[in-house]
């Protein structure tokens, strides 16, 4: 089993997934044991999956190992959402960058069989399946894109080739497992799920299909290009894409971070510390400063343990979201600067511990006051430059 996860940073968390499977109702034996439909005999459930927690970091290939009948295939299509069988009942859930059943994260999924058009070429099967999918308007993106796919899979030398079936004169066992890829790799999905990519072939065709799954997550802008057809191009041609990839963060991801600098804000204006004298500022001024930042560190550090020994935190969310905290972090950067400025004019804490460059944007990013201060101690830039650094990184 593999899953390949694309270069869009999607990362999926398993959450205690159980699944379990009860005897079909109807007629069904074995060597020991009969089932008959209405007959007194109990059906016992199965445990194919016992509350599974596992972690698949993004730009990695990632293979899940166990032996025939541990339930690798359940484990995957409950991730992939494909366990929809009658008989089958599962528990727990997925997260995706930290969010159940997000709607811009597509899963490709390559079956242990292959499930291709016999009497087509590669090229030909690839332009079908491209043609089904609605990511490519255009025909030439549609041919960009396939001949991409047959390059980067290495098919080009059997792209004109007939794939044939069993007994049938045509592509190879391990042709056939990448054409399989190549399919999947034109819906445009932030990950790849590979059901034995492996099975049926010999070693050497084997550890060629494992290749070509390693090269695709060693050059992950690539195959993020391969999946949205030259991302560049398309930020050009619709900025709309620009604006989508770098919108705000998700209102969860927000609250997080908002309640993680409320909190350390909060710890930074309440606890005692000695008080320190620092060197004179240009204007001559002398500031305090509360030394308790080893006292925040400490508490932060002891908190977030034991809200995830209980369990009422979970820390693989800071991975999972982690280009969304980013974001968040800039946004709020952004918004400290425009009240920063806004104070340098209307209520610095020194008048002329200010410089002014004449520049709007300048006096913006680099900011007018030389220490812009909240009452006696609270030191703006201390806190987050220095305070807010140390205990959020130590955390992490």
């Amino acid at each position: 089993m593999m899953a390949v996860s694309s270069s869009e940073l999607i990362d999926i968390q398993a959450h205690k997934i159980s699944a379990h499977t009860t005897p079909s109702p109807l007629l069904w034996s074995s060597r020991l044991t009969a089932y008959v439909k209405g007959a007194d005999y109990e059906y016992v459930p199965r445990t194919i999956l016992d509350e599974v927690t596992a972690y698949i970091p993004s730009g990695r290939l990632t293979a899940i190992m166990g032996s025939s009948g541990s339930g690798k295939t359940t484990l995957l299509n409950v991730l992939a959402g494909r366990d929809r069988e009658s008989n089958l009942r599962s528990s727990g859930y997925a997260t995706y960058n930290g969010l159940e059943k997000p709607k811009n994260v597509r899963i490709a999924y390559v079956t242990q069989q292959d499930t291709l058009p016999h009497n087509l070429s590669v090229r030909e099967a690839l332009q079908y399946a491209a043609e089904l999918r609605s990511v490519w308007e255009r025909a030439h993106q549609r041919n960009s894109v396939v001949e991409g796919v047959l390059s980067r899979l290495g098919l080009t030398r059997c792209a004109n080739t007939i794939i044939g079936k069993e007994g049938e004169k045509g592509c190879s066992g391990g042709e056939k497992r990448r054409i399989s890829i190549a399919v999947q790799l034109l819906t445009g999905a932030s990950a790849l799920f590979c059901d034995e990519p492996t099975s049926g072939l010999d070693s050497a065709t084997a550890l060629q299909v494992v290749q070509t799954l390693k090269h695709l997550v060693a050059d992950a802008l690539e195959f993020h290009d391969c999946s949205l057809w030259e991302a560049l191009r398309h930020i050009v041609s619709d900025p709309a894409i620009l604006l989508y990839r770098y919108q705000p963060p998700s209102l969860p991801v927000a609250l997080y971070f908002a309640t993680w600098i409320a909190f350390q804000a909060t710890l930074f204006t309440i606890l005692p510390g000695t008080i320190a004298i620092g060197q004179p500022t240009p204007a001559g001024e002398r500031l305090c400063y509360r030394l308790n930042g080893f006292k925040c560190w400490l508490i932060t550090v002891l908190t977030s343990l034991l809200l995830w020994v209980t369990g009422v935190i979970d820390l693989h969310f800071i991975a999972s979201n982690w280009s969304e905290l980013l974001s968040a972090s800039t946004y709020y950067a952004w918004i400290l600067a425009v009240l920063a400025l806004v104070k340098a004019h209307l209520a610095p804490s020194h008048l002329m511990d200010r410089k002014f460059s004449g520049n709007f944007f300048t006096d913006l990013y680099n900011g007018i006051e030389l220490n812009p201060r909240v009452g006696k101690y609270w030191d703006v830039k201390l806190f987050h430059n220095g305070h807010c650094a140390m205990t959020g990184w130590t955390s992490m």
